[in-house]
């Protein structure tokens, strides 16, 4: 028997009017093609520059493509970096632009629940953030052909981007759910974000409590991303300088944490999804 948040959330992408709306006003405005065509022109730029660098240092020499693998972390932690502060702006409007607008109040009075909004909100933002994951992929698969990685290991990129872009939005759409600015809650989501990456950054320095930090760290999911497959092409030699093999047991343990990471950072999202909706709910009883 389905509970009735599990309903509410099985709907949010069929017959969620905030979703819809959101959707239908995201395709009318300029502002999105705008930021992916940045996004897009960024990546190739860097692209390029690496393929340049790596021109240079291998010019009268004979070409080793392995040079140019420097290129598939760097785009990791460019799309890594883009996607949160794109989270941030995207969410940073999506509850306080309807208070200035003094439509959250009209919203209320519907039959809609604040679970029902926020989760509509969220969704709304995590189809937004798909099309700059998606459309950084073109640029992205130029370092896995390169490097020799594997497809696979895109896909899971792609999964842990969409991990991420829920974690980032749940936070944007809590601190939009607080303030009445959206240049405000904009800001306290990009400072939240860094303070939880900082913090547990710090906490993860203490050999007793390493590993619970990390699995709340956005960045330790990637790390074991990185380290699996790189090695996995023995890219991760070629960086070091010397050849390195890594034991099972340690890419076991880099996989185990990672799906404890994505448990405890989906775990953090819907914990503030759910203070989202008694800020919005706080609205109603006023």
């Amino acid at each position: 028997m389905k509970s009735k948040r599990q309903i509410e959330l099985k709907l949010v992408m069929e017959t969620n009017p905030i979703f819809r709306q959101e959707l239908w006003l995201s395709s009318r405005s300029g502002k999105i093609p705008l930021l992916l065509l940045g996004y897009n022109l960024l990546l190739a730029l860097i692209a390029v520059l690496a393929i340049a660098i790596a021109n240079s240092v291998l010019y009268d020499i004979s070409y080793d493509y392995s040079a140019l693998s420097m290129l598939f972390p760097l785009l990791v932690c460019v799309q890594i970096v883009v996607v949160t502060l794109v989270a941030a702006v995207i969410t940073g409007g999506s509850i306080s632009d309807e208070r200035e607008k003094q439509t959250l109040d009209v919203i209320l009075t519907t039959p809609m629940t604040p679970f029902s909004i926020a989760a509509g909100k969220l969704g709304s933002v995590i189809v937004k953030l798909m099309m700059f994951i998606i459309s950084g992929l073109p640029t992205l698969s130029v370092a896995f052909i390169l490097g020799g990685l594997s497809w696979l290991a895109l896909l899971e990129f792609v999964g842990l981007m969409v991990i991420l872009s829920i974690y980032a939005g749940s936070i944007g759409i809590f601190c939009s759910s607080m303030t009445k600015k959206s240049a405000q809650a904009t800001r306290q989501t990009i400072i939240i974000i860094i303070l939880l990456y900082v913090i547990t950054a710090f906490g993860s320095l203490d050999e007793k409590n390493a590993l619970l930090f990390l699995f709340f760290n956005p960045l330790s999911m990637f790390a074991g991303f990185l380290l699996r497959t790189l090695d996995s092409t023995g890219l991760l030699g070629y960086f070091a300088g010397y050849e390195i093999i890594m034991p099972d047991s340690v890419i076991r343990l880099s996989r185990i944490a990672s799906e404890l990471g994505i448990i405890a950072n989906m775990s953090i999202a819907a914990f503030f999804i759910w203070l989202s909706t008694f800020s919005i709910g706080a609205v109603r009883k006023t």
